[in-house]
């Protein structure tokens, strides 16, 4: 069970020097969980609608105690 989300990158999966955009419009989004999972590791899978292209992201385990944030 997902107890916590949190925002870890934004990922560009383009080349701008070669000109290309990479994936475009996700549309469809499907979780494996890591009982299922070929890497035993929970994985998100996007369907980009115009690209036509398919993506797969390896969900990590955040430790709750890090903190990123600067508010000293």
């Amino acid at each position: 069970m997902l107890r916590l989300l949190a925002f870890s990158d934004s990922l560009f999966t383009g080349d701008p020097e070669s000109g290309t955009a990479g994936d475009l419009s996700p549309e469809g989004l499907t979780l494996v969980a890591k009982s299922k999972s070929p890497i035993d590791k929970p994985l998100l899978i996007v369907g980009y609608e115009v690209s036509g292209s398919v993506a797969i992201f390896e969900i990590n385990k955040i430790d709750s105690n890090d903190d990123d944030s600067d508010d000293d």
